[in-house]
């Protein structure tokens, strides 16, 4: 690699790296919090919503409940009535979520005036000290007619109340002096018992918090989208999606509750007003609601956690986010490495980090740290293409031979010519070496100066000397640019730009392919085997069916114009080249001139009767249909179908073409290992009328696929 070119790459490098790293460090320090947490209740807001959850009842305490009732507040009796009407109707767990102050006898408390009632039940209560981290996970009791204290405390986050995590337990200090001293949440301890009877108990060793197959720890300053968060306890991020239950009000609790809707359920009571008549608290998704539904939430997620290890909120560990944030450091450098040409790729790159942002549905991936470092590489373009040494410029020519002379006639005389000669607009496409040769023209190595990458460029370097046949000559050259653009196949070669020299000699700028011809692996290999065969004829058919669908007929379809290159998995790829004397059916008269009548055009080997017999202007699709059957049969036999010498003269292999019926393929040496239905299907395709062979290369390959589904390799 030239200096120039290791400094630049080494600028590239340095900008990713103080970009990453500047990034890193701002968001190690909170710096992108607010906007991770938006993103965050962005991303969440694209969750699908849940179906009816019909494991819950939700009994609301409202107003007009209590004004229908006579009471100002909610009393301890009509709190006892209610569960006693509940435990009639046999629900599996009964949680209590009120925050109403009850006046009881000295030393007497809501959860014991409530044992009596022989169901599980669980009260929740606001504790008036902060948890500290827990240490052994005591045992939760699930024998009825106990009833168990919970924590109804929610953390919320912002003016908004905000309610992303929920807590699931933790020690109240020994200092704590109100009689609200309960060591888990509400929701840890109503899944609980609704799990009992499935013999499923909670454990912990006391770091981790296990309940069947769901799994919590205490969420990290790095959990998720909070950089700076400290908790105290376990405790989850809560997936905010409110789920549909049924709810009934308390009159209709204690009056119309039927069997069906409380029987196995878990029963949740709770106010439509937080304490002291507070707003509603609000979900990532901008809903507002009272806390017991966020607490319906959490039994429901603990639920699934714990019977199928999914529910929960799932994001990666830091050492992953900062990877995942490197790797668009890295993408960067190479952004900044090939140049400002390919500043369409910054645009691309957000889209990706969008994208996969967006489709992560099971699991929350960091967008703004990628997004900020992408940016700022972006950002860093002009800066560093500034300093960028531009290209060493061609050689100035002097005036009148601004390009060295077009050579007529043999180009392997003047081949050196050309060597470091640069065409294009702006000496773009630099020359470096001679691949090869055609019938019109020269493929030469280039170097595209502006996207730094190699490219084949194609140059009709063979004029005949007559002024007639070179116009026409240039014309049939300009289709073939015309006609390979036009088709877009993986399949067929890709032209990506054309041009003229000294405004007389056109070219054209195509992929450069790194493999071989498929006549050189029939020379070296053949016979190949039966399933490589078909794999190999199948992409050919592919790609004539492309051009075939715009009205193309290839008319010199040849081994030496098919290439095989290896593909991004190990497989063999096919692309087909050289659409120099194609023919486009329906075609203007000027166009169709470009053939005269009664004249060959082709390779005299691989054409078809109807070329042979100076029919070349009626040949259609079915010419590309002999011309692949004769491939085909070189590929499974090494020898052709007519029994003559490679090198026999054009005049005999015209007349093998027109009047020589091919030999049957199973016949020949090799031919013993060739599939039935193959062989039929190989010479089908040789037939002498057009009208005997398919119609078109889909109908081949559909032929082939059929022998596939039979065919045992």
């Amino acid at each position: 690699m030239k200096r120039r070119e290791r400094r630049h790459w080494l600028r590239a490098g340095l900008v990713g790296l103080l970009s990453t790293t500047l990034v890193l460090l701002v968001r190690s320090g909170g710096g992108l919090e607010a906007v991770d947490l938006w993103s965050y209740d962005l991303w969440l807001r694209g969750q699908p919503a849940p179906g009816l959850d019909e494991r819950f009842l939700v009994v609301l305490v409202t107003d007009e409940d209590l004004v229908r009732l006579g009471q100002d507040q909610l009393t301890l009796p009509t709190l006892q009535k209610l569960l006693f009407r509940l435990a009639e109707l046999r629900p599996r767990v009964v949680g209590f979520a009120l925050d109403t102050a009850f006046t009881l006898p000295q030393g007497q408390t809501v959860a014991s005036a409530l044992m009596a009632a022989q169901v599980p039940v669980v009260v929740g209560c606001a504790p008036s000290a902060s948890w500290e981290p827990l240490g052994a996970f005591p045992t939760v009791v699930m024998r009825r007619g106990l009833t168990q204290t919970a924590s109804t405390s929610l953390p919320a986050e912002g003016p908004n109340g905000v309610v992303r995590r929920y807590p699931l337990g933790g020690m109240v200090p020994a200092t704590a002096t109100s009689a609200c001293q309960p060591n888990h949440s509400l929701g840890l301890l109503v899944a609980a018992h609704y799990l009992a009877l499935r013999d499923i108990t909670p454990w912990s060793d006391g770091r981790t918090l296990y309940l069947g197959r769901g799994q919590w720890r205490p969420l990290r300053p790095h959990s998720g989208p909070y950089q700076g968060l400290r908790v105290r306890g376990w405790q989850m991020l809560l997936r905010p999606n409110p789920i549909p239950l049924e709810e009934v009000s308390l009159w209709q609790a204690l009056h119309t509750l039927t069997p069906d809707q409380v029987q196995g359920r878990v029963v949740l009571v709770g106010e439509q007003l937080q304490a002291n008549g507070q707003p509603w608290l609000s979900t990532p998704k901008g809903q507002r609601q009272p806390q017991i539904r966020f607490h319906a939430q959490a039994v429901a997620q603990i639920l699934d956690q714990a019977l199928s290890g999914q529910g929960g909120v799932n994001y990666w560990p830091e050492p992953w986010e900062s990877l995942w944030i490197g790797l668009w450091g890295l993408l960067g450098v190479g952004l900044l490495g090939y140049g400002r040409h390919l500043l369409w790729l910054g645009v691309g790159g957000t889209g990706v980090i969008v994208l996969v942002w967006g489709l992560s549905s099971a699991t929350w991936i960091p967008l703004a740290a990628p997004l900020l470092v992408w940016g700022l590489i972006l950002g860093s373009i002009p800066w560093h293409t500034h300093h960028r040494q531009p290209p060493r410029p061609t050689p100035p020519i002097p005036e009148g031979t601004t390009q060295p002379s077009i050579p007529r006639g043999n180009f392997a005389d003047c081949g050196q010519q050309w060597e470091g000669v640069a065409v294009g607009e702006g000496g773009r496409y630099l020359l470096q070496r001679h691949l090869g040769g055609g019938g019109m023209g020269d493929v030469f190595l280039a170097l595209d100066q502006h996207l730094r990458k190699p490219v084949a460029v194609k140059i009709l370097t063979r004029l005949p000397k007559e002024a007639t046949h070179g116009e026409q000559s240039i014309r049939r050259f300009q289709r073939e640019i015309t006609v390979t653009a036009k088709i877009n196949s993986i399949h067929i070669v890709q032209v990506s730009d054309s041009g003229v020299i000294q405004n007389e000699v056109p070219f054209y700028v195509m992929e450069y392919l790194r493999g071989q011809s498929l006549g050189s692996l029939i020379r070296q290999e053949a016979p190949l085997s039966v399933s490589r065969t078909i794999a190999l004829l199948t992409q050919v058919c592919a790609g004539l069916q492309a051009a075939h669908s715009h009205n193309i007929v290839h008319r010199d379809l040849k081994p030496d114009n098919i290439f095989v290159l290896p593909g991004p998995l190990g497989e063999e790829l096919v692309k087909i080249l050289d659409f120099g004397i194609a023919r486009v059916i329906q075609e203007t008269e000027s166009a169709t001139q470009l053939t005269a009548v009664g004249s060959f055009l082709g390779t005299y080997r691989y054409a078809s009767p109807e070329q042979c017999d100076g029919r070349a202007r009626l040949a259609d699709q079915r010419a590309d249909i002999y011309s692949l059957g004769l491939i085909a049969y070189e590929m499974l036999t090494a020898a052709n179908p007519f029994g003559i010498a490679d090198n026999s003269p054009r005049q005999q292999w015209l007349r093998c073409h027109i009047q020589m019926e091919p030999i049957p393929i199973r016949s020949q040496p090799f031919g013993a290992h060739i599939p039935e239905g193959l062989a039929k299907v190989v010479m089908a395709c040789l037939a002498k009328k057009p009208s005997e062979r398919y119609p078109d290369a889909g109908s081949l390959a559909q032929a082939l696929q059929d022998v596939t589904e039979v065919f045992q390799p």
